[in-house]
């Protein structure tokens, strides 16, 4: 499947300079940052098939995408020792390299990055993350010459696109919370959980009908997508106080989003422990 082109792109509204971006760009360092199912990684790729020349850059040897959590220094160093080389593909203006959830990257791989990154004017590289710029090493973030922050998908849009009524894609938006991802997935599906149906008022009093083992299971999937609807029927309810409680910053990882959900419920009384 071909890699979707800037200019296809709905789920964000983009700057004039990306937009126009062509392969004479001086620009070849970019770094995005975001909340997760944005399009982050969606508008590197497309960036990189505009820069590179190509139509599917998944399918282009030139094109490294690589998953900085997962990664360590002798990735990074190979990476590096790449970028000095030219593409093997003669047909390629340049060769690419994403690197998603930057913050991850261990302080020895971030100073094995510094100096190919400063040297390399040739090749193009994206980092990525969910987390603010500003909490990057200072002469990692130095190195990516151009920032953009990037809001929450316009979901409605994209649906809209993709030929969905308006009343489905405003419901589906909604529990997307701009996670694109989640939406496209079904996963905002999974988060519509009948949510008048999880909360009893008795005597005034707000209670979960579900179990604390249950609850987590239902919010590991989507824990946004599943506390908004929780949040939407506490305001309905007006449950004040419990809806305060669970307006939380949830952590980027499922797993312990959702545990912190379990433990908000806990402290406000809606759990039958």
């Amino acid at each position: 499947m071909p890699t979707l082109q800037i200019q296809q792109i709905k789920s964000q509204r983009l700057p004039a300079d990306i937009l126009n971006l062509s392969p004479s760009s001086s620009l070849r360092k970019f770094l995005f940052t975001g909340p997760p199912g944005v399009g982050k990684t969606t508008l590197a790729k497309a960036i990189a098939a505009r820069l590179m020349g190509v139509v599917d850059v998944d399918r282009a040897v030139e094109f490294m995408h690589v998953n900085c959590a997962d990664e360590g220094i002798d990735r990074i160093r190979a990476l590096a020792e790449s970028s000095r080389l030219p593409p093997m593909d003669p047909g390629v203006r340049c060769k690419a390299f994403l690197l998603d959830e930057i913050h991850a990257l261990g302080d020895k791989a971030v100073n094995a990055l510094l100096i190919p990154l400063e040297r390399d004017v040739v090749n193009l590289w994206i980092a990525c993350t969910s987390r603010p710029a500003g909490s990057l090493d200072a002469a990692l973030r130095s190195r990516f010459a151009y920032h953009l922050t990037l809001g929450g998908a316009d979901v409605r849009s994209v649906l809209v696109d993709e030929g969905k009524d308006a009343a489905t894609a405003d419901r589906l938006a909604k529990l997307a919370q701009g996670d694109l991802r989640r939406a496209l997935a079904g996963g905002a599906g999974d988060a519509e959980v009948e949510a008048a149906s999880l909360i009893a008022v008795v005597d005034g009093k707000a209670t979960l009908t579900l179990s604390p083992e249950r609850l987590l299971a239902r919010a590991v999937a989507n824990p946004f997508s599943f506390q908004a609807s929780l949040l939407d029927e506490l305001m309905r309810l007006r449950q004040w106080p419990a809806h305060a409680a669970m307006a939380l910053t949830l952590s980027q990882r499922n797993d312990i989003a959702a545990h912190q959900l379990v433990a908000a419920a806990m402290r406000m009384g809606l759990l039958r422990v």
